[in-house]
Parts: C-alpha cells; structure tokens; sequence
C-alpha cells in the first residue's frame, strides 16, 4: 500500500513533470512560429522603401502642379486642373499603398517581439524538464506504486493533451483576431461605401473628404488584416491544418489594396471599388468564422480528453 506521504509527492512530482513538457513544448513551438514570420516580417520592410519612395515622389508631382514655374505655364496651356487632379489621385494610391505596407510590416514586427518575449520567458525549459524527470523517477521508486507504469502512460497522454490545448488556443486566438479586425474593416469599406454613394450625387468637398478618411482607414486595417491572416496561416499549420486557398494567398501578401484601388480615375470605379472589397472581405470573414467554430470544437474535445485522464490519475493516487 502507497502512503499518504509517498502519495503526495508522487503527485506532486507528476504535475512538476507535466508543466516541464508543456513548457519545452511551447517553447519549441513558439521558435518555429518565430523562424516562419521572420522572412515575412523581412520581405514587407523590403517592400516598403519602393512604395514610400513613391508616395513621395507622387507627392512632389503634385506640389509640382500647384505652385512654382511649372503650375504657371500650365495654366498658360489651360490643364493644370486636369493634370492636378491626376496627380492627386495618384499621390493618393501610392500613399494608401504605402500606408497598407507599413501596417503590414508594424503587425509582423509586434508579433516578432511577442514571440521573442514568450521565448526568453522559457528559455529554462530544457533544464527544468531533465530535473522534472528525475524527480518524477525518484517519486515512482520511492513510492513503489503498483500502477507506476499506467501512471507514467497517462503522464504522457497528458502532456500531449496539454500541448494540443495550448495549440489550440494559439490557433483560435490568431482567428478571433482576424475576425475582429475583418468587422473593423467592414465597418470602415461601409462608411467609405456611404460616403461614396453620397459623392456620386453631390458635388460636395467635405463629403469628399469623409469618404477618402474612410477610405484610408480601410486600407491601414486591410494590412493588419493581411498580417493577422499571415500569423493565423502559422497558428493553424502547427496543428496541421491549412488555410483555404482564397486566405491563403491574401496570407501570402495578395493585397487587399488590389480590390480596393484597381482603378480609382473615376468615383464610379472607386465606388465599385470599394462594393468589391466589402464582398470579399465578408467571404473572409465567414470561412475565418466557420475556421473558428471547428477549432472550438476541437479544443473542447481536448478538454475532455483532458478531464478524462485527470479523474484516471487521482482514481489511481487516491
């Protein structure tokens, strides 16, 4: 008959070793995410540069146009309105560009530091599993349990529950994440959809105006949704899953821009525009919500699996 005493620390010696695993676990999985995103976060600074640099060079046609010796002999030949315009629009494509980049590489490169914080945090996980072990041996010797060997079955079961569970939650996390900033960005295609409608009837400078501000949220936002959808893509391959092929090649920095501003020369374009953006990012939105409910469904049936081996063990200790 084991002890109370024996017992006792047998369990304890049990959910020492667990935590190790989990913990050499995580941190394994955590630096394969960080050597995934890596690359990524490197190719959107790339990127970058030559967008910025276009959007100040647009920047400089306009000023161009609007003052100087130049806006004076365009006035002589009577278009500088029309050629002002044109730059305008233009200057405004390349900074939305540049600004949807910059959102891009700013998420990547938080995420990079997340990664690095988690990863410094368990950076004693190998030599806290190897002292977990041996204590975990000496515990099963010392109480000369009869069931030490199922014991040590269900230890590893667990441990593997454990990691799928943490998994899991990576992964259903990075999707809530998406969802969410899919809503904020159907909101912002919404108000610029409105604004758009009403620019179309009336000539109006404010309205105008409303509408680009709309606008240039939409495309900070579908750079983070590009990111967050690159960090889910990681999150749902680490369990073994993959992403539908339409999200995958947004994941893969298929710009939302390009629906956004294929062609913004006239406002009939622009509002198109912007209606198909709205109808691709509500397909987004519902297969990253179907993706969800699979994944919660997974993770409750880890749980039980979890509760289930938990009861075996304290049958087993008590």
């Amino acid at each position: 008959m084991v002890s109370q005493m024996s017992r006792e620390q047998l369990q304890i010696a049990d959910e020492t070793l667990r935590r190790a695993h989990a913990a050499l676990s995580e941190r394994n999985r955590l630096i394969e995410i960080r050597e995934a995103i890596a690359p990524d976060l490197l190719e959107a600074e790339r990127e970058l540069a030559p967008l910025e640099a276009a959007a100040s060079k647009e920047l400089k046609d306009v000023e161009r146009y609007q003052s100087g010796a130049w806006a004076f002999v365009y006035d002589v030949f009577r278009d500088r309105e029309a050629r002002l315009t044109k730059e305008q629009r233009e200057a405004a494509l390349a900074q939305a560009r540049a600004a949807e980049q910059r959102a891009l590489r700013d998420r990547l490169a938080e995420e990079l530091a997340s990664l690095d914080r988690r990863i410094a945090a368990l950076r004693s996980a190998e030599v806290d599993l190897a002292a977990a072990r041996a204590g975990k041996q000496a515990a099963l010797v010392a109480s000369g349990h009869p069931s030490a060997a199922e014991l040590v079955q269900i230890d590893t079961a667990l441990a593997a529950a454990d990691r799928a569970g943490i998994e899991l939650a990576e992964a259903l996390a990075a999707g809530e994440r998406v969802h969410a900033t899919l809503t904020r960005l159907l909101e912002a295609l919404g108000s610029a959809a409105n604004y758009s409608s009403a620019d179309l009837v009336m000539n109006s400078m404010l309205i105008s105006m409303l509408k680009r501000d709309h606008m240039d949220r939409a495309h900070a936002l579908a750079g983070s949704t590009q990111a967050e959808l690159t960090v889910f893509q990681r999150e749902l391959g680490d369990i073994g899953h993959m992403l539908e092929s339409e999200l995958a090649a947004l994941a893969a920095h298929q710009r939302f821009i390009d629906v956004l501003f294929d062609n913004i020369f006239s406002d009939w374009s622009v509002h198109g525009m912007i209606g198909s953006a709205q109808a691709q990012a509500h397909t987004v939105r519902q297969v990253v919500a179907d993706r969800l409910g699979n994944l919660r469904a997974q993770r409750a049936e880890v749980s039980r699996q979890q509760d289930e081996l938990s009861q075996r063990r304290a049958r087993i200790l008590g």
